[in-house]
């Protein structure tokens, strides 16, 4: 990325089958014009500008007299937030020629002036709102500017001192990124972070542990306020946070609300927010301690238990003083009940199971077992002639160390061992006759 210009009369030289062009390269003095337009009013500003031209021309090709020049020029630069201009053009020209200038920068192990300006740069950058879309894609490429941090193969480096520079680096990286999720947080451009921000991005980048907790929360933050398609992606990102902190009881409380509010009815998603250590401290704090046992109702009580849960005053106000409705917890309870029954007996009486839902009538029985299936709870078949209701495949709720969870894991085992040779014995056959 060395900004050049061709030479007018210079014409390429022939080596053999080589072609070369030569080129002069560009002063560092003259990429200084762009940045003239947005200091035009500020008299003050301009005749620092024009010093650094001044004292750029003619340059000394003393190599550290020039890296001292481009420090103290983007410390300048970063100091003014004037250079962030509404001219979509001016800012990207801007942009580069700083870039450039810190790239221009030797990078010394044992210094840190060069991560400080990384930062300094996103700081920058993100220190007003004029072109919110471009100054976030400028900041991209600051941060893909940023020396890659994972392994490389044939580096000259010893193992301890390539580590060290990894985790120097990409420690930068998150600095920077934690800048830019802050920025993207504060102008709604979350959608810009969709399918590409991912925990995994940041376990790569062996960052120290409490940024990679900070990123992480601001990864929750950006995603939670950025649409409903998103609430998913965001809770992901808490649940990752509170097993890294888990002594944060009050966001924790986000967690359990989150899962009993979805749409979904997943008791693996249960089991999750269920298992944290922070959801456990929840009880601790008398003003969590009703939504946790609702938790617990949902995770492995059934329609009688909620029925008496919502006996108690208090713990119905609380329910409505969240934001939700306790028909449709009810509805949840009801299917992952029926999940419970017919892993006991798959053939039920359709009469009795409405007593056991606690269901008005048959339709209402049908519509739990319509939701049930829906989530991919469990397979039924009724038969209105027996009166009856024939439950299949039927999920179980809560894993527990006994004795016949132990043998239902192990026969699942067994004929998924069975139906993976099968499927690669047919394979063979397939392979072997394709070949003939």
């Amino acid at each position: 990325m060395i900004p050049a210009k061709s030479t007018q009369g210079n014409r390429p030289a022939l080596q053999g089958n080589a072609v070369f062009l030569q080129i002069n390269q560009i002063e560092d003095h003259e990429l200084l014009s762009c940045f003239k337009e947005p200091l035009t009013e500020d008299e003050d500003k301009r005749t620092v500008l024009n010093g650094f031209i001044e004292s750029w021309e003619p340059e000394s090709s003393n190599t550290e007299e020039r890296e001292a020049r481009l420090i103290e020029f983007l410390v300048f630069a970063c100091t003014e937030n004037t250079l962030i201009t509404d001219n979509p053009q001016n800012l990207e020209e801007i942009c580069h020629v700083l870039f450039y200038f810190l790239y221009s920068v030797e990078d010394a192990p044992s210094q840190e002036r060069k991560e400080e300006l990384y930062e300094k740069l996103a700081a920058w950058l993100t220190s007003t709102v004029k072109v919110a879309d471009l100054q976030m894609e400028m900041c991209s490429i600051l941060l893909n500017l940023i020396p890659r941090c994972d392994d490389v193969a044939p580096s000259l480096l010893q193992p301890k001192e390539q580590k060290e520079r990894n985790r120097r680096w990409g420690n930068c990286r998150g600095r920077v990124f934690a800048i830019m999720l802050k920025f993207a947080q504060e102008n709604n451009l979350g959608e810009l972070f969709r399918e590409i921000l991912t925990k995994s991005l940041f376990e790569s980048w062996l960052l120290e542990d409490e940024l990679h907790a900070n990123l992480l929360l601001g990864s929750y933050r950006l995603f939670n306020k950025t649409s409903i398609d998103a609430i998913e992606e965001a809770h992901q990102f808490l649940l990752e946070y509170l097993r890294k902190r888990p002594q944060e009881s009050p966001i924790a409380f986000r967690a359990v609300l989150n899962v009993l509010a979805s749409e979904a009815n997943s008791p693996r998603a249960l089991m999750e927010v269920f298992s944290l250590d922070a959801v456990r401290r929840l009880p601790n704090n008398p003003q969590y301690k009703p939504i946790y046992n609702l938790l617990d109702l949902l995770y492995q009580g059934n329609v009688d238990d909620y029925k008496r849960f919502l006996d108690t005053e208090e713990n119905l106000e609380c329910v409505k003083g969240i934001g939700l409705y306790p028909e449709k917890i009810k509805f949840k309870i009801q299917q992952l009940t029926l999940c419970d029954l017919g892993r006991e007996e798959p053939l039920q009486n359709l009469e009795e199971l409405r007593i056991k839902l606690d269901c008005e009538d048959l339709r209402q029985v049908e519509r739990v077992v319509q939701a049930a299936q829906q989530q991919g709870l469990l397979e039924a078949l009724f038969d209105y002639s027996q009166n009856t209701l024939r439950l299949h495949k039927v999920a179980l709720r809560v894993f527990t160390n006994q004795q016949d969870n132990w043998e239902g894991l192990s026969r699942k085992l067994e004929h998924w061992a069975v139906q993976t040779k099968t499927i690669r014995n047919y394979s063979h056959v397939i392979n072997c006759e394709s070949q003939i």
